[in-house]
């Protein structure tokens, strides 16, 4: 069984009885602008941006709501239950912005072409292979063994420029991003990532940044203990006057 709930902003959402984890259910939240409220508006108050690249897209809590400032927006996610709400989700609310061109990616990424393990646990999905970890039944939905492929494989033929990219894969974020060489080049971009860095052993957050500063993004902003903001080309001084204007409140 599946409804339709109106949000506040008059966005429309598919919620799916069964999809409950962690006392939640997942497609609820994805419903429910608060979740993610804060990155929501530092999302929307970058200017210029002609793609917006959404990596773990669940079931589109950012894809459908940038849909009327955004020309371009690319969604990815691997696990077929989200794909399948995502899917509902933009069609219910395309008729916002006709003229946005979205294009919906049923795919895992990692660095390199290998066979993993999702489990399917709504927007808390994962991979086997970036925890080194095994669920047990009974902490997920499903579980997938599906081919993961790099980034710069996905988007091969795909020519984006000026783009603002979202990453949130519970704990793939950095071997997603180290097979995406091809968007990390581009000159003005933005990546928004929850980086999870709690639970690994190691300084992962300074692993992230350092390969972004690699490719020439120059800041970096925490927006709290396991998300960041990085930046170049003329993103960066749109994110030096949102940190300036968050410092002064």
């Amino acid at each position: 069984m599946e409804k339709i709930i109106t949000d506040r902003e008059g966005y429309d959402w598919i919620v799916r009885e069964g999809r409950v984890y962690n006392n939640s259910n997942q497609d609820a939240l994805a419903a429910n602008i608060n979740h993610e409220i804060k990155i929501l508006n530092i999302i929307r108050s970058f200017c210029g941006a002609k793609y917006f690249i959404d990596i773990g897209a669940h079931t589109g809590y950012y894809s459908v709501r940038l849909i009327e400032t955004m020309p371009n927006i690319i969604a990815i996610e691997m696990i077929p239950a989200n794909y399948e709400a995502l899917f509902k989700n933009i069609y219910l609310n395309k008729h916002r912005n006709e003229s946005c061109v979205i294009s919906l990616i049923n795919v895992g990424l990692w660095k390199e072409r290998i066979t993993g393990t999702a489990f399917d646990r709504g927007m808390e999905s994962c991979l086997k292979e970036a925890f080194e970890t095994k669920a047990e039944p009974g902490q997920y939905f499903n579980k997938h063994e599906i081919q993961l492929v790099p980034l710069n494989e996905v988007l091969n033929n795909v020519p984006i420029k000026d783009a603002i990219v979202k990453i949130d894969t519970d704990g793939a974020d950095l071997q997603i991003m180290q097979g995406a060489s091809n968007l990390l080049n581009i000159e003005n971009s933005v990546w928004v990532i929850e980086h999870h860095a709690r639970m690994f052993q190691g300084n992962r957050k300074q692993d992230i940044i350092d390969l972004l500063m690699n490719y020439g993004f120059d800041k970096s902003y925490d927006v709290n203990e396991y998300e960041i903001i990085v930046s170049k080309g003329f993103f960066t001084s749109q994110l030096e006057k949102i940190i300036t204007k968050k410092e002064g409140t």
